[in-house]
């Protein structure tokens, strides 16, 4: 019997020192950031202007702007991994639709400086959407896209500005649920630092929304996205690809076929 007891003493203490260490390097648990040089050279065949943000509390966000004929803009905040290295050919998926665009590094990403915390995307995030409104966009003509992790900056910036309208891809309902459906044996809502509350944010948003989601997307389940569309009051399309995965959306023809209609039903 008492054997017994010190083997179960070990295992409360090992899951609460794996709990322990799980609260310290949370951050690096959820966000995976490359960094480039500042002389990195990004794609010379596309129509851009690289440009350095500078936050509210003293950050430089590095970004992208891509150059079209229109006076309407999207505004993409990218997934939770990699850098603009990468993440510039997002515009390869988006260019058919002739809008200028915009993709940011976070903070601790790529260029950008800083540490990652919530608050502080949240900053980057306005940073951005300011740098579009001084530059003579409208509000009315921004387009806030979010993808992944991104959605959660993206859910929020919409919930406190004006835009054109909101479009979420593979979204979450809120961080914490996320993490309790990934790792549930952990209880990871008592501790994350992190909150994303996408689904107490979304009818604070006024702008009309399409989300986008696979079914067999096996990062953030399908139920995710449909849980934010259904508590959404405000118009709304939900584009649910069949075979669609975590990574692979813009790769099905309806991913760009919803995406045109989407824009042309929307006031001009």
């Amino acid at each position: 019997m008492q054997k017994l007891k010190v083997i179960l003493y070990v295992i409360v203490a090992l899951y609460i020192i794996l709990i322990v260490v799980c609260f310290f390097i949370q951050t690096k648990l959820i966000f995976y950031p490359s960094k480039i040089t500042h002389d990195f050279q990004f794609e010379k065949s596309y129509n851009y202007d690289e440009i350095l943000l500078k936050t509210s509390d003293n950050e430089t966000i590095n970004g992208l702007f891509f150059k079209a004929k229109s006076d309407k803009v999207i505004l993409y905040f990218h997934g939770n991994a990699g850098s603009l290295e990468s993440w510039q050919y997002v515009y390869n998926d988006l260019k058919f639709l002739e809008y200028n665009l915009l993709v940011i590094d976070f903070r601790g990403y790529g260029k950008s400086s800083g540490k990652i915390s919530e608050k502080g995307l949240y900053i980057d995030g306005q940073t951005a959407y300011d740098y579009l409104v001084k530059s003579g966009f409208k509000q009315e003509n921004i387009i806030i896209y979010g993808r992944s992790i991104g959605c959660g900056i993206a859910v929020d910036l919409a919930s406190h500005n004006k835009s054109k309208a909101l479009i979420l891809e593979a979204p979450f309902a809120s961080f914490k649920k996320l993490a309790n459906h990934i790792v549930p044996f952990l209880f990871p809502s008592l501790f994350l630092n992190y909150s994303f509350d996408n689904l107490s944010k979304i009818n604070k948003v006024n702008t009309p929304l399409l989300i986008i989601h696979g079914k067999k997307d096996g990062l953030i389940p399908f139920k995710f996205g449909e849980a934010l569309y259904n508590e959404y009051k405000g118009h709304k399309e939900f584009l649910a690809i069949e075979n669609g995965t975590h990574n692979d959306l813009p790769s099905f023809a309806e991913y760009g076929k919803t995406l045109g209609k989407f824009f042309e039903k929307l006031p001009k």
